[in-house]
């Protein structure tokens, strides 16, 4: 078993407190997404990609600095950072990663609106286009009975009292002309006695 040198150590120890501000940043932005999605499925999946976050950073900054062995100052230079970070960093950072989280939800609200709006527009238009047919074929219906079939029907009413008189006087014309006009019946015929 080898003593690594002071200035490795430091090194790793340092390595180590950048990892834990970022595992530290990395857990606000699981806070913000968690407090945002507030359903299971996405609690559950949020956790998955924090410890995985986590875990490749905690490997990767322990292969850079240490060369892969693990010390008691690698978890004291992880905890140091945690400890500066939620001291001094978190609010800050926090409000960071919610302001992002706003100005993604927002810009992803507009795509959908303009992807959406043609669509709406042109059902809010067909809907109000008929609601106002429907509502003025009412009001035409009314119209037409009030101004047109009423008096159409009194005209026909009207005509059809003028055309029977007139055909029962044509009838009566017709008798007369024919009884003036008809025949004297025979008469009886000669005696030849």
């Amino acid at each position: 078993m080898s003593v690594t040198p002071l200035a490795q150590q430091i090194y790793g120890f340092a390595l180590s407190a950048i990892g834990g501000l970022l595992l530290g940043a990395g857990f606000d932005l699981y806070r913000t997404l968690v407090r945002v999605g507030r359903r299971r499925w996405w609690t559950s999946v949020a956790d998955y990609l924090i410890w995985l976050f986590g875990a490749a950073i905690f490997f990767l900054l322990l292969l850079w600095g240490n060369l892969g062995e693990v010390r008691v100052y690698v978890f004291m230079g992880l905890a140091f950072g945690l400890f500066l970070y939620f001291r001094f960093v978190s609010e800050e950072v926090r409000a960071f990663w919610e302001g992002m989280l706003e100005l993604i939800l927002h810009v992803l609200r507009m795509i959908l609106y303009l992807a959406t709006f043609p669509f709406v527009f042109a059902y809010r238009l067909l809907r109000d286009c008929m609601s106002y047919l429907y509502r003025n074929m009412v009001k035409l219906k009314r119209w037409i009975h009030q101004k047109v079939r009423i008096p159409l029907r009194r005209a026909i009413q009207f005509l059809r009292v003028r055309l029977s008189s007139l055909s029962s006087r044509w009838k009566k014309i017709k008798g007369r002309i024919g009884q003036r006009f008809r025949r004297p019946p025979p008469g009886p015929p000669p005696n030849e006695n």
